[in-house]
């Protein structure tokens, strides 16, 4: 097979089952992909996983695929995605930051304490796409403005928007769950 094949070629030859133009494109973009992961999940060991889930997907998925952007950008976007869906996937643990921005408010009891944490959690969940991914890399991941905008490749101004709206969310559903419960503490107390 001729190296010098342009990707459009690469990609018909791996559509037919070529093993060896597959090969060549691996070869090609693996560093990339890898960088590209990096740069969303930095953990090296991570990067290169999920430079190779996308060819093992591109190749299990090689009679359907139909790409309608350069290879490299297909590429790339796939393995930022899968990137995103591994941080997207994990379980943070909200209670130390949650705990300490709202505990100051309202004194509240273990088990209210455990309420409060699972609509936190459930709320941040909930966020839109993008405002989710970003407040978790600054407050989970423990990401600077800086290294999450280098990451996801948008400007810092945007990370503090994000960032912003994902505590007003939160900091809205909380105060609502906090007012219901003085509420309750008032109607307990008063009748």
């Amino acid at each position: 097979m001729n190296h010098k094949m342009t990707d459009e070629d690469l990609l018909k030859a791996i559509q037919a089952g070529d093993e060896v133009a597959f090969k060549i494109m691996y070869d090609k973009y693996y560093r990339m992909l890898c960088y590209s992961a990096y740069k969303t999940y930095p953990d090296e060991h991570k990067s290169k996983d999920f430079a190779q889930e996308v060819f093992l997907d591109l190749w299990r998925k090689r009679d359907s695929i139909n790409i309608h952007t350069s290879i490299a950008a297909y590429l790339k976007r796939a393995v930022i995605n899968k990137s995103i869906d591994f941080i997207r996937a994990q379980r943070f643990n909200f209670g130390d930051t949650a705990e300490l921005e709202y505990q100051a408010e309202m004194p509240v009891e273990s088990s209210e304490q455990d309420e409060l944490k699972a609509l936190i959690h459930k709320t941040a969940e909930q966020l839109p796409e993008r405002c989710r991914l970003i407040f978790f890399m600054s407050r989970f991941e423990n990401l600077s403005h800086k290294e999450i905008a280098a990451n996801l490749e948008i400007s810092e101004k945007t990370i503090e928007n994000q960032i912003t709206k994902a505590l007003k969310i939160l900091r809205v559903v909380v105060n609502r769950y906090l007012s219901e419960a003085r509420i309750l503490l008032f109607c307990y107390f008063f009748y």
